[in-house]
């Protein structure tokens, strides 16, 4: 759909109303990108709890060790209804097949046997979340690379200028990812904690680190080299990296909600839903139009709009149950034959007008899925774009979108 750079290239919507005779400004478009892959869903969590030694780690205080895999079971638990705590032992004797999702907080000496056991964990297409510089060394009897190493984490311990003066700041960069949907880019968000960890390596750097000391001293560029945040894959399977732990998230409201929002992002990725990133229409231009006619089930009355000067390029959002009446007349549209009417994009307004908004993810999914169906059945290509019956739809359907390889919305933002 190239309603932004086009403008000959309009919107009729077969939907909402009856049939109006007048052509109106209306919305904003809204696009839709997906990191959608088929990856396993999550049963069962575990929070890996080693006990690094106070020689290993020796800033960490001993409550700080008891407390972070406690913190992370309560977290997991407001997810998953099954969160295991796995003792070193356990790790060694049981292995970790019965698992789909680790949590590996603050660890940093992980043996050999137990870096193995992870990795083929990963490899096998589990997920894993480690924080801090867990996996930095092996034990003293080890030798070959760190698990860290084999991750392709290569922890850094530059300090943070200011750091020692005032909170750090973990910053989303101002770029769309997967994993920050819904998490304003370029917002200061607040870690109490004294060693925040930065890495670089082969992953994706999510955010980096600044502190409130130096925040008129440094620009954004000067700080991107600091990641605090970061994702990768090893074998199947997919990992998150967090340079700080998570009882050193701040406590004020805007950075937990944010949090909390990573983590569902993440948890999404981890089991193959699509997370989705929307970009207002017409970005990136100044100013443009769309025009919406409705039709509802009347789809003949398309003709009405014959008289209409620069109308060449049109996108007709269909209702695919009532379109059954004019399949020829569609068909002729797809191809630029209706000479009266010019070439058309066929896109969809959903299988009957019934609104999508707080539907069940699999019921949203299949309508969506068999109005694909039938518009490839009929017209032979593939629709990118969708509107909402009564323009309502909630962030499940732009899931269902991405899933159904729809490219945007034309609705108003709700």
């Amino acid at each position: 759909m190239k309603t932004a750079s086009n403008s000959n290239h309009k919107m009729i919507s077969l939907g909402i109303l009856r049939f109006l005779p007048v052509i109106v400004l209306l919305m904003s478009v809204l696009l839709l990108s997906g990191g959608f892959a088929v990856t396993q869903a999550i049963e069962r969590a575990g929070i890996i709890d080693l006990r690094p030694d106070v020689e290993v780690a020796p800033e960490l205080e001993e409550d700080a060790r008891r407390q972070r895999p406690l913190l992370w079971r309560n977290y997991l638990l407001g997810y998953f209804e099954h969160v295991d705590m796995l003792s070193a032992d356990f790790v060694e004797e049981q292995g970790l097949a019965a698992y789909d999702l680790l949590v590996l907080p603050e660890s940093r000496q992980v043996a050999r046997g137990h870096a193995e056991a992870i990795l083929e964990f990963l490899s096998r297409g589990g997920a894993l979340i480690l924080t801090g510089q867990s996996g930095v060394r092996l034990a003293d009897i080890d030798s070959g690379p760190t698990m860290a190493e084999s991750l392709g984490l290569n922890y850094r311990t530059d300090p943070i200028p200011g750091a020692e003066e005032s909170t750090s700041w973990w910053v989303i960069k101002d770029r769309p990812a997967y994993l920050t949907s819904r998490v304003p880019v370029l917002q200061h968000l607040a870690v109490e904690q004294s060693h925040p960890a930065m890495v670089s390596g082969n992953g994706q750097s999510l955010a980096f680190w600044m502190s409130a000391a130096t925040e008129t001293e440094e620009t954004f560029d000067d700080a991107a080299p600091r990641s605090a945040l970061s994702a990768g894959s090893y074998g199947d399977g997919r990992f998150l990296w967090l340079g700080f732990s998570i009882d050193g998230v701040g406590g004020d409201l805007e950075t937990s909600q944010n949090f909390h929002q990573l983590l569902t992002n993440t948890f999404d990725w981890f089991q193959g839903r699509a997370t989705v990133e929307i970009e207002p229409w017409p970005y990136p231009y100044q100013r443009a139009a769309a025009f919406s006619m409705d039709t509802e089930t009347a789809f003949g009355n398309v003709r009405g709009v014959a008289g209409v000067d620069n109308l060449e390029v049109l996108t007709y959002f269909l209702l695919t149950e009532p379109a059954d009446l004019y399949v020829d007349l569609l068909q002729r549209i797809a191809r630029g034959s209706e000479a009266e009417i010019g070439t058309g994009e066929m896109a969809v307004h959903g299988d009957d007008h019934d609104v999508f908004r707080g539907l069940p993810r699999e019921v949203q999914t299949s309508r969506l899925q068999s109005t694909v169906d039938y518009i490839q059945e009929h017209i032979g290509e593939r629709p990118l774009g969708f509107r909402p019956p009564e323009e309502a739809y909630d962030y499940t359907t732009l899931q269902s979108l991405a899933e159904t390889g729809f490219k945007y919305i034309f609705a108003d933002d709700n």
